[in-house]
């Protein structure tokens, strides 16, 4: 979901909780302007349209600015001119509203894109660019969307992001005097019905917690996808945008089944939890 897939450093919530929001415009060379620039906000075709800001490269919703997207089309058409696809995509609900998108392929890349063809629906994740007057997605991934459940979540999380930056709720929900009364998941912390204090450990209340959860506390492939998450989220601000390399991951998750390990990047891909970089074997975390 949306709220989960920007959960990041220093334990936040979600895009709602710590001190790391995606508005830009407070302090441009902040930490928060860098994750707004990265992490992708699920957005309409017909909402991009509508709210980008051809100036900066930003999609903006009340206060809030935005150079990464998130975003469901139907491919109209399919261009290709060497290493370079374009695919023009519609609204699937509007086919009148259309924004571009395009993948530059390295030399040599074995990405295959013969799964994504006119007609059908696709994820599409990438940076705003406005150059010449022309309107684009750089993506940084594009897969096919099939079933109708996936499509409605995503139009459910749009719509949800959409409310929740207009309205400005990343403060609100900062602030003791104007979340009072909230309830359920918008309420804060100390206030939600049945949290319980935190159990001290019987080694001591300094023992530090595992980087990794046990392994009798979740399946197989679901810690796996837990801990190559937490290596990529682990990694400098500049390695975090250059990439990292799949054989390096295995070293860090001391993980000998490389393929194994490729099978989990690869649905993290698709899932649009991940995506790769400066080649089919490097990767980085949404």
């Amino acid at each position: 979901m949306w709220n989960e897939t920007a959960d990041h450093e220093h334990g936040a919530g979600g895009w709602a909780g710590g001190e790391s929001s995606f508005m830009t415009d407070r302090k441009p060379d902040s930490k928060a302007a860098t994750l707004g620039d990265r992490l992708p906000v699920p957005v309409t075709i017909s909402n991009l349209n509508e709210h980008f800001s051809a100036t900066d490269d930003k999609y903006i919703i009340g206060n809030f600015r935005f150079a990464t997207v998130q975003t469901v089309g139907i491919v109209k058409e399919i261009n290709q001119e060497g290493t370079t696809w374009s695919y023009d995509l519609c609204d699937p609900n509007n086919e009148a509203m259309e924004y571009r998108a395009l993948k530059y392929e390295n030399e040599g890349s074995n990405s295959d894109q013969s799964s994504i063809v006119e007609g059908t629906r696709v994820r599409a994740i990438g940076k705003l660019k406005s150059f010449d007057g022309s309107n684009s997605i750089m993506l940084f991934n594009i897969t096919p969307v099939t079933d109708d459940k996936d499509f409605t979540i995503f139009e459910l999380e749009a719509e949800a992001a959409r409310l929740f930056f207009q309205k400005n709720m990343n403060d609100k929900l900062k602030s003791d005097a104007s979340s009072r009364g909230f309830q359920g998941m918008l309420a804060p912390p100390k206030s939600r019905a049945g949290q319980q204090p935190m159990q001290q450990s019987s080694q001591g209340s300094d023992k530090k917690e595992r980087l990794y959860p046990a392994q009798s506390q979740v399946n197989v492939e679901g810690d796996l996808r837990q801990r190559v998450t937490a290596v990529l989220k682990g990694v400098s601000e500049e390695a975090h945008e250059e990439g990292s390399n799949i054989l390096w991951i295995a070293e860090q998750l001391q993980e000998k089944d490389i393929k194994k390990l490729r099978d989990c990047l690869s649905g993290m891909v698709e899932n649009g939890l991940a995506y790769t970089t400066t080649d089919e074997e490097t990767f980085s975390v949404i």
